[in-house]
């Protein structure tokens, strides 16, 4: 059994369902900020903050493992819709889990790299779906 939430295997496979996608499209603050702190403190704190003041001051990116780790727990494709293989997540809940990320996180780029990390594909199929 995996020892914490940052192990766990989450949409690696057809039958695993990531948390976010629990996130209703009516989810409050409250909640997102629950599943933020249930979800990606840990990681966040342990993966990125000990580092963001060196990444900066070298002018070194944020690893490319992280937006994995973001891409399997389905943060990067929870605006994406359903049928192009994301989870059809909300903009507003989007939006209130990218402050949450802000609010954890030291490195003063990610939220914004995540937000048009997670936007750029779902504008591509957009585009192509119409």
């Amino acid at each position: 059994m995996p020892s914490s939430r940052r192990d766990r295997p989450q949409g690696t496979d057809s039958t695993t369902v990531p948390a976010v996608a629990t996130l209703s499209p009516w989810a409050t603050p409250t909640d997102v900020e629950a599943y933020a702190l249930a979800e990606l403190a840990e990681y966040i704190n342990d993966e990125l903050n000990p580092y963001a003041v060196d990444r900066d001051e070298a002018c070194t990116p944020i690893p490319r493992e992280v937006f994995e780790h973001l891409s399997r727990i389905g943060v990067l494709g929870y605006l994406i819709p359903r049928p192009g293989g994301g989870l059809g997540g909300s903009r507003r809940v989007f939006g209130l889990l990218l402050e949450q990320i802000g609010f954890l996180c030291q490195d003063l780029s990610f939220a914004t790299m995540l937000a048009m990390y997670a936007d750029v594909p779902n504008v591509i199929y957009r585009a192509h779906s119409d």
